[in-house]
């Protein structure tokens, strides 16, 4: 008797390898992948706007990415004291001011 299945796994046509630049995004599984691609030692980057659940939310990610989208001060606001925006996780919320600046970029300073 069996007690797990079997799921065959085809080779990549263009595997992972130590030249590989990786990102992962989303949930706490990409986190759980970036921390084994950490162990061995891979080039990855882990939800560099936090983590990210919505589709609509990850879309924003990579349509951002496409366009070399440089965040304005439009795209952020500071509620009740604290710097937020939608697109990104709250674990970049920030108490001070500076948190504009950081996530603008120094040359957008105001």
């Amino acid at each position: 008797m069996k007690f797990s299945t079997e799921v065959p796994i085809k080779n990549l046509a263009n595997p992972i390898t130590y030249d590989s630049k990786i990102v992962t995004v989303g949930s706490c599984f990409a986190v759980n992948m970036a921390e084994k691609f950490k162990t061995f030692q891979f080039q990855h980057v882990v939800n560099p706007f936090g983590i990210l659940f919505h589709p609509v939310a990850l879309a924003n990610l990579f349509e951002f990415a496409e366009k070399d989208y440089i965040f304005e001060p439009k795209d952020i606001f500071c509620h009740q004291e604290v710097w937020s925006c939608f697109d990104a996780h709250s674990d970049l919320n920030d108490l001070s001011s500076t948190y504009k600046c950081n996530f603008l970029g120094a040359d957008n300073k105001q």
